[in-house]
C-alpha cells in the first residue's frame, strides 16, 4: 500500500463481498490522500485521473475499467494466471479479465 493512499475499514469487505457475489474481479476508485493539502496532493490527484482516463482510452470504452492504481482489489482464482514482464501488472491483469469477458464492481 503507497503512503500516500488511506483506505476506509469498509474496503476489504466490499471488495470480497462483490467477488462473492459474482464478480469476476472488484477494484475501490484509489484517490491520494489530500489531507496534507498543498501543491503537490493537487499534483497527485490530476496525475491518477490521467492515468484512470488513459486506462478507459486503452480499454477502448469497455464498461470495465480499473479506476485503481492496483493497491488493493480482489479477483476470482479462475483469472489468476502467471503474468508476463509488463511495465503495469494492474492494467494488465484488468485488460485481461475484460477480454475474457469478466465481469467487475467498482
Amino acid at each position: 500500500m503507497n503512503s500516500d493512499v488511506v483506505v476506509e475499514p469498509e474496503t476489504i469487505d466490499l471488495l470480497l463481498s462483490s467477488v462473492e457475489g459474482g464478480c469476476d474481479i472488484s477494484f475501490p476508485r484509489i484517490v491520494p490522500d489530500r489531507s496534507r493539502g498543498g501543491f503537490w496532493s493537487r499534483v497527485s490527484s490530476v496525475l491518477w485521473d490521467l492515468q484512470d482516463v488513459r486506462i478507459r482510452t486503452l480499454m477502448g470504452g469497455k464498461g470495465m475499467v480499473p479506476s485503481s492504481g492496483g493497491e488493493v482489489f480482489a479477483i476470482r482464482s479462475g483469472h489468476l494466471r502467471p503474468i508476463p514482464e509488463v511495465i503495469n501488472d494492474d492494467a494488465y491483469i484488468f485488460a485481461r479479465v475484460a477480454r475474457e469477458g469478466g465481469t467487475c464492481a467498482t
